[in-house]
This record gives structure tokens, C-alpha cells and sequence, in this order.
């Protein structure tokens, strides 16, 4: 599935809610963090295998005003269902991010 990039808190709001993909993992990453950008083709490998969960990155240095209402780290990977986070993975945590991934396709 391709990856949708996240570029306004409503973008979020859409995505996270929309009834046609019920389960998001969203990739929170910087341009200039080196384990995100180590980690970006392991991401996009899942995307491809699990084309029943809607992937999708979000730059928190591009949308400074959304960093402010969540607090993360880089890299770090959520889990939506139906609007609701269920799971993280937290760091450079390539096997964490696959075992997310394989328990909830």
C-alpha cells in the first residue's frame, strides 16, 4: 500500500479516523535523524506485505505545531485502530516494528 505523508493535523485527524482504513501505523521521523532514515526501507518493505494496514510518515520538524500536542522521540511508530492508538514502538526498533506489523495484519 502507499505511504501517506501526514502534513497538517487534520491530514492526522482524517487519517486515523477514516472508515475505509481502519488500521494505521504512522512513522514519526525527522529529515535529519539517522536511525529514522536507517529504519525508512524497512517501513516501506512493511508497507508493501501488509497491504491491510494504511501506512504513514510524519516529519515533526516539518509540523512544529503538532509536535507541541504529542511528545515523541525519533523515530517512533503508532498504532491506530478505528481512531484509537493501541500500540508503539518506541526508537530504532526494526524487529519491534515487524512483529506490529505481523500481529495486527
Amino acid at each position: 500500500m502507499t505511504i501517506v505523508e501526514i502534513k497538517s493535523a487534520k491530514d492526522f485527524s482524517e487519517l486515523i479516523n477514516s472508515k475505509i482504513h481502519k488500521k494505521v501505523i504512522i512513522f514519526y521521523t525527522a529529515k535529519d535523524c539517522i536511525c529514522s532514515i536507517e529504519l525508512r526501507p524497512i517501513f516501506e518493505n512493511c508497507s508493501k506485505q501488509y497491504k491491510n494496514i494504511q501506512f504513514a510518515t510524519l516529519y515533526i520538524d516539518k509540523l512544529k505545531d503538532f509536535e507541541d500536542h504529542v511528545e515523541l522521540g525519533t523515530p517512533n511508530f503508532h498504532l491506530y485502530i478505528n481512531g484509537r492508538k493501541l500500540e508503539q514502538v518506541i526508537g530504532a526498533d526494526e524487529e519491534g516494528l515487524i512483529d506490529l506489523c505481523k500481529k495486527y495484519s
